[in-house]
């Protein structure tokens, strides 16, 4: 139901936005304006999940499509291993990150969009999967990872390499 003025985002830096619960119904054309002038404009970071990938796949998110960097062919729901792509170990946002790591969780299948500019850049796979991928966007920047993170009563969020990869991106966003 956000509608990109509950709240504004003005005095925001970072918007985690998991849609978990919310899956089925298509966000209001003013929170996804307000969310692309976040990133856009604002230069802030917005993080995404399966779930925006899901329904991005069904047209319900057509004005936020810039921000999208997943496609999905499928999901499933099971223990899954994120591995860090050897090019990208120096990464930023991959510091203090095991090269593997494993946890419980829904899950998208499919790969990292392809843009015309600003290309999306894989930093984790999960199995034959884009697992977490960013992009930069005018004056900001785009997380996303392929797990459903409160999908299913799953302890995802609670796992500690997950929370660390959120800290590293807001630590990158700023930087």
């Amino acid at each position: 139901s956000y509608d990109g003025t509950n709240p504004a985002l003005s005095n925001f830096n970072a918007v985690i936005h998991l849609n978990g619960t919310t899956y089925t119904t298509k966000m209001p054309n003013g929170g996804q304006t307000a969310l692309v002038n976040f990133v856009n404009t604002q230069g802030g970071i917005y993080f995404h999940s399966e779930w925006l990938t899901y329904q991005a796949g069904q047209s319900k998110y057509s004005t936020m499509s810039e921000l999208i960097i997943l496609q999905r062919s499928g999901g499933g729901t099971s223990d899954i291993t994120y591995t860090e792509v050897s090019a990208q170990s120096s990464h930023r946002i991959l510091e203090n990150i095991p090269s593997s790591f494993s946890f419980s969780s829904g899950f998208n299948v499919g790969t990292a969009k392809s843009f015309g500019s600003n290309p999306v850049t894989v930093l984790m796979t999960q199995a034959d999967n884009d697992a977490v991928v960013i992009r930069s966007y005018g004056n900001g920047k785009i997380m996303a990872m392929n797990n459903a993170g409160n999908y299913s009563n799953k302890t995802t969020l609670s796992n500690a390499n997950i929370q660390q990869l959120y800290i590293n991106a807001i630590n990158w966003e700023g930087k």
